[in-house]
C-alpha cells in the first residue's frame, strides 16, 4: 500500500522533472496542476523539427522542445487515497453465451451498481459480483459506479448461441388418447455452449405451444418442468417447448376418435348389378351416434342427383348401389367426430363376349350344321370353368357350358328352311350379349359369268368394258328383269343393268385407275341373283401407255443453274399430272420432280464442271394409277468457265504504314470466286505480299489480300494499280487497272514540352518534349530547339537534335539568364507532320530555411549556431550574407551594421552581449539578405538570460 507520504514525494519527482509547479487548492483536497513559468518556449517563421535541441536553464541538459510544447495532467490521471484501479476486463474474461450466466466481479469488497447495457443491478460486494443471464444475441455493455472507485472502465462482450436439447420424454406420445383423458409433459432442457452442458435456472418460464395456443410453466429446482394438458376435443393436436426462441421437435398427440366398418355382401359383382352393404361406427365397441356420407372411390353417392345423409342407428346402417366396372373403394365418414373407414378393392366385372367371324362360311344350305366358336371374358380374363352360355338362333335358344380354361365355347345348330334366306345369330352370358353375326343360308340357284357372250376383251386401264352374268333357277333361264344385281370389286353396280334376254344380263363401266388399284391389278365382278346366289369372276386389267417429250438443252455455265423440263403425255397425249420424273446427269446425279396440272415437269440443274453434260429422263410408270413406264429420252449439253470482274477496295494509309490491299474478284453472277491468284502491279512493279513474301495471293470467297508497307520514299499523292487475275479450271482470266485507289497521307504529331526540375541561375533545367500520335507514343526522328527564336546550337556550331525514343526526347539547359527565355522546340520526322511547342524557362530563386540548432545567452555571451537550408533540407550552396536583432535591435559593429555570411549553410555566430541584455528574456532574430539565387529570409527563437 502506496501512503499518502510515499505517494507526495513521487509526485515531486514527477514535478521537478517535467518542469511544473504544484499548486494546492484552499477549498479542498484535489491537486491541481498548471504550467510552469520556466517552461522554454521557441518561436520561429521557418520549420522547426520535434527533435531540434534546446538547453534547459535549470540542469544545463539538451531536452526536446516543439513548438507550443504543452504537458497536461487531469485529475484522472491521479487516485485518490486509498483508490485502486477497478479493471472488469480482468474478471469477466470468459465467453458469453446466450441463457447462460454470466459472472461480473472485481476482486474488491465494496459494493457499487453494475450497469448492463444501461440497466443498473444492485451489487453489495464487488467481489462476489452479481449474475447476469443473456436473453437475447446483442452486445453487451458493461461498466460498474461505486463511491470507492468511481467509474470504471466499459467492456463489450459478444453473446453467442447456444443449442437448447429440451430432452422431452417421448413416450407419452406413443399412446392413443381419448377426451378428457390428461397428458403429462416433463423434460430437462440442456444449453449446450462452448462445449460444456448447462441447465436452465430454476424459476425461469418456458413455453409449451399446443397446436396455436402458448402456455407457460416454470423450470423447477431440479431444472426439470411438467406441464399437464387436458384433452378436451376429438382431434389430433401438435406439442412443442420453447424457451429464448429456441424450439424442440413438434410432436404430435394421437386422440381415438372411433373406427368405422364398411362391408358388402358380396366378393364381386358385374356392371349394373345391385351391390348391397352395410356401416358399423363404434369407438372401442360403443356404437357411435349421428350421420354417415357414404363415398364411391372418392365421389359422393347420390339418389336421384341429390346427396344422400344415412343416419346411424346403433352406430349401423344399412346400404346399396348399382356398380360400375372397374375397382371400387367404398367409404363411409361420420359426422362428428370425422371418422372414415374404406372398404377396398371391390372389383365389378364387365363380361365380354365373342365370336369368331372367321370360322363362319359365306353361305350354308339348308339342313348343314354351323358352329359358332368364341371366347367369354370377365375384365379382359378368361371367366370360370362352368360359366354358362346360350346361343340364340332366331327364336332357339341353345345352352352350353366353358370348360376350358381360357373361357372358349363352341355350340353348333342345324339349319333349317325357315332360316332361309338369312339368320341373325348372337350368344350371351347373364344379361350380357355379344354382337349379332348374320348367316347366309340359300336355296339352288345357279350364276355364271360369261366371258365370251357380250363381255370385252381388252381391259386396259381407262377404256370402257362390258361385263355379262348367265342365270339360271333349277335349270331354267332367269329373264325377270331386277331379279340380277352386280358388284365391281365388292361395290354394288349403282346404273341400269342391261336385260340382253335368254338369261344374259351386262353391264357396262370405264376402267379407272381405282379399279387398277387392286392387289395384282385385278377386277373382280360379282353378279348376284335374287339376293342369295352369287358367281364372281376375275379379270386382269392392263396399265395405260405413257410419253415423254423433252425440248433440246442449250449451252450452260459451271455453277450456273439451267432449268430443264419435259411433258408427259398418254398414249392418247392427254396429261399426266402428279407423276415422279427423274433426270440422272453423266449417270451420276439423279434429280427428281413431279409434273404439274399441264403435264409438264421441272428441274434446276448447277453443273459443276466444265465440258458435256448427259442428261437421261425417266418416267417408270405408277402402278396404283395403271400407268406404265415411258420410253427415256435422253439429252445433250455443254458447260463452259465462268467469266470475271475484279475492283480493288480503296485504300487510305499513311507513310511507312502496313496496310491491306483487298481484291475483290466475281463470276459473271457476282458470285465470290473460289480459286487461282491475283498479281497486283504499283509503277509497274509486283507488289510482294508480306504475309506470304508471294508476288501473287490465291482467291479465297472472292478475296485476295495483299499485306504491303508504304515506302517512305513516296511523294504524298493518290496511287493506281494493276491487277491480274490467272483463273483456273472453273473461271475464266481477267485484268484491270484501277485508278487514285491507294491514298497516301502523313500522320499528325503532337508534342509537348515540360520542364522537369527547377533550376537556379547557373543550372541545367532538364527538359523532356514528349511525341504522341493517335496511336500512342512515337519512335524515332528528332526534336531541334531555339532559344529567343534562334536555332540553338553547341560549342561546335552544330544544331542540337535529340533523338525521339518511345515518346521522349531529352535537352540538357543551362539557366544562364536572370530572366525568362522562350524555348521553342520542333518535331521532325519523314512520316509525320512536323508540331511545335513553346514554353518560357525562368531561374528559379529559392527562399532558404533557417533552422536553429542551438541558441543560447549565457550571461555575457550569445551564441548562435544554425542551418540555412533549401528544398529536401539541403544546405544552400552560396555564401549568404545575415544579419541579427535582439527584440527588434539590429546588432551592430561599432556604428555598422554588424553583417555575417554563411558556409556550407552553416551559421555560427558568438556575440558579446551589451549589458544592458545580461538579464531577462530576448527574442533573437536571424534575416538573410536577397541574392540572384536567393530570396530574403528570417526565423526567431525566444531566449532567457541568466
Amino acid at each position: 500500500m502506496i501512503n499518502k507520504k510515499t505517494l507526495l514525494l513521487i509526485s515531486l519527482v514527477l514535478i521537478t522533472m517535467l518542469g511544473i509547479t504544484v499548486v494546492s487548492a484552499s477549498d479542498n483536497n484535489d491537486t491541481t496542476i498548471q504550467e510552469s513559468t520556466h517552461t522554454t518556449e521557441v518561436q520561429t517563421t521557418s520549420t522547426v523539427n520535434e527533435d531540434k535541441i534546446m538547453e534547459d536553464t535549470y540542469n544545463n541538459k539538451p531536452t526536446k522542445a516543439k513548438n507550443n510544447m504543452k504537458k497536461e495532467l487531469t485529475n484522472d490521471n491521479i487516485l485518490k487515497d486509498g483508490q485502486t484501479n477497478v479493471d472488469l476486463e480482468e474478471s469477466v474474461n470468459q465467453d458469453v453465451y446466450l441463457a447462460v450466466p454470466l459472472n461480473i466481479s472485481y476482486d474488491m469488497e465494496t459494493s457499487c451498481v453494475i450497469y448492463v447495457n444501461g440497466e443498473s443491478y444492485q451489487c453489495d460486494n464487488l467481489k462476489a459480483g452479481i449474475t447476469y443471464t443473456p436473453t437475447t444475441l446483442d452486445t453487451l455493455n458493461i461498466y460498474a459506479v461505486g463511491d470507492a472507485f468511481g467509474t470504471t472502465n466499459t467492456i463489450t462482450r459478444e453473446v453467442n448461441d447456444v443449442t437448447i436439447d429440451f430432452k422431452i420424454d417421448t413416450s407419452v406420445f406413443e399412446i392413443d388418447y381419448n377426451k378428457n383423458d390428461i397428458i403429462s409433459i416433463t423434460g430437462k432442457p440442456e444449453i449446450s455452449a462452448g462445449g460444456q452442458t448447462y441447465y436452465i435456472t430454476p424459476g425461469s418460464q418456458i413455453t409449451i405451444n399446443i397446436d396455436n395456443t402458448a402456455k407457460t410453466t416454470s423450470i423447477l429446482d431440479d431444472n426439470t418442468f411438467t406441464y399437464s394438458h387436458k384433452i378436451t376435443q376429438l382431434h389430433d393436436f401438435n406439442i412443442s417447448a420453447s424457451y429464448l426462441n429456441k424450439n424442440s421437435d413438434n410432436y404430435t398427440v394421437d386422440v381415438f376418435l372411433g373406427t368405422i366398418e364398411v362391408s358388402l355382401n358380396q366378393e364381386f359383382a358385374f356392371v349394373n348389378e345391385t351391390v348391397y352393404g352395410s356401416v358399423y361406427a363404434h369407438r372401442r365397441e360403443v356404437p357411435l351416434s349421428g350421420t354417415v356420407i357414404l363415398k364411391d372411390n372418392g365421389t359422393t353417392l347420390k339418389i336421384n342427383g341429390s346427396i344422400i345423409t344415412f343416419k346411424l342407428t346403433n352406430g349401423r346402417v344399412n346400404f346399396n348401389f348399382t356398380a360400375n366396372q372397374g375397382t371400387h373403394n367404398i367409404s363411409a365418414t361420420t359426422s362428428n367426430p370425422r371418422i372414415e373407414g374404406v372398404y377396398e378393392d371391390f372389383q365389378v366385372i364387365l363380361p365380354t363376349i365373342t365370336i369368331d367371324k372367321n370360322s363362319l362360311q359365306d353361305v350354308y344350305g339348308i339342313g348343314e350344321t354351323v358352329s359358332i366358336s368364341g371366347v367369354l371374358l370377365f375384365n379382359g380374363e378368361a371367366c370360370p370353368v362352368g360359366s354358362e352360355v346360350v346361343l340364340h338362333v332366331g327364336q332357339r335358344s341353345i345352352p352350353s357350358t366353358i370348360t376350358s380354361d381360357d373361357g372358349s365355347f363352341n355350340i353348333g345348330f342345324t339349319t333349317q328352311e325357315d332360316d332361309c334366306p338369312k339368320q341373325e345369330v348372337y350368344v350371351s352370358f347373364m344379361n350380357f350379349n355379344s354382337e349379332t353375326v348374320n348367316i347366309t343360308i340359300l336355296p339352288d340357284i345357279e350364276i355364271t359369268i360369261d366371258d365370251t357372250v357380250y363381255t370385252s376383251t381388252e381391259f386396259v386401264n381407262g377404256n370402257p368394258v362390258t361385263v355379262a352374268a348367265y342365270v339360271t333357277l333349277d335349270g331354267e333361264a332367269v329373264t325377270t328383269d331386277d331379279y340380277v344385281k352386280f358388284y365391281v370389286n365388292d361395290q354394288p353396280y349403282t346404273s341400269a343393268v342391261t336385260n340382253m334376254g335368254d338369261g344374259y344380263y351386262s353391264i357396262t363401266f370405264d376402267l379407272t385407275s381405282q379399279l387398277y388399284n387392286t392387289e395384282d391389278h385385278v377386277l373382280k365382278i360379282t353378279a348376284e341373283a335374287d339376293g342369295m346366289v352369287n358367281a364372281t369372276q376375275e379379270f386382269t386389267i392392263e396399265s395405260t401407255p405413257t410419253m415423254l417429250t423433252v425440248d433440246d438443252i442449250e449451252s450452260a455455265s459451271i455453277r450456273q443453274s439451267i432449268v430443264i423440263s419435259a411433258k408427259l403425255t398418254d398414249a392418247n397425249e392427254n396429261t399426266l399430272t402428279s407423276q415422279d420424273v427423274t433426270f440422272t446427269f453423266n449417270d451420276v446425279t439423279v434429280l427428281t420432280n413431279t409434273t404439274n396440272e399441264n403435264g409438264m415437269v421441272y428441274i434446276t440443274y448447277t453443273p459443276q464442271s466444265v465440258g458435256d453434260v448427259s442428261v437421261t429422263i425417266n418416267y417408270d410408270g405408277n402402278d396404283s394409277m395403271g400407268y406404265a413406264p415411258a420410253v427415256a429420252v435422253t439429252k445433250t449439253f455443254s458447260v463452259n468457265k465462268l467469266n470475271t470482274t475484279i475492283t480493288v477496295a480503296p485504300v487510305e494509309a499513311y507513310l511507312g504504314d502496313q496496310t491491306s490491299i483487298t481484291v475483290n474478284v466475281a463470276d459473271s453472277g457476282n458470285q465470290k470466286v473460289n480459286g487461282g491468284s491475283i498479281q497486283l502491279f504499283i509503277y509497274g512493279n509486283a507488289v510482294i505480299d508480306e504475309a506470304t513474301l508471294s508476288d501473287s495471293v490465291e482467291v479465297v470467297d472472292g478475296v485476295a489480300m495483299f499485306t504491303y508497307t508504304i515506302p517512305t520514299s513516296w511523294f504524298v499523292a493518290d496511287k493506281d494499280v494493276k491487277v491480274i487475275y490467272s483463273g483456273n479450271d472453273i473461271y475464266n482470266s481477267s485484268r484491270n487497272s484501277v485508278k487514285a485507289v491507294i491514298k497516301v497521307k502523313t500522320r499528325e504529331a503532337n508534342l509537348v514540352l515540360t520542364q522537369e526540375n527547377y533550376a537556379k541561375l547557373g543550372e541545367v533545367a532538364m527538359l523532356k518534349s514528349s511525341v504522341t500520335s493517335v496511336d500512342g507514343m512515337i519512335d524515332g526522328g528528332y526534336v531541334v530547339y531555339k532559344v529567343n527564336g534562334k536555332v540553338l546550337r553547341d560549342e561546335h556550331n552544330v544544331i542540337v537534335k535529340s533523338l525521339v525514343v518511345d515518346g521522349i526526347a531529352t535537352l540538357s539547359y543551362t539557366v544562364n539568364s536572370t530572366v525568362g527565355v522562350n524555348i521553342t522546340a520542333t518535331y521532325t520526322n519523314s512520316i509525320y507532320d512536323r508540331a511545335k511547342y513553346s514554353i518560357t524557362v525562368t531561374p528559379t530563386v529559392v527562399t532558404p530555411e533557417i533552422v536553429f540548432n542551438d541558441v543560447r545567452m549565457n550571461n555575457e555571451t550569445l551564441t548562435i549556431d544554425a542551418s540555412i537550408l533549401e528544398g529536401d533540407n539541403e544546405p544552400v550552396t552560396d555564401s549568404i550574407r545575415c544579419t541579427i536583432k535582439l527584440n527588434g535591435k539590429t546588432i551592430k559593429n561599432g556604428s555598422k551594421v554588424a553583417q555575417y555570411y554563411t558556409e556550407d549553410g552553416k551559421l555560427n555566430i558568438t556575440y558579446t552581449l551589451p549589458a544592458k541584455y545580461r538579464k531577462g528574456n530576448y527574442t533573437v532574430e536571424v534575416v538573410t539578405y536577397k541574392t540572384s539565387r536567393y530570396n530574403q529570409s528570417k526565423a526567431n527563437i525566444t531566449v532567457k538570460n541568466y
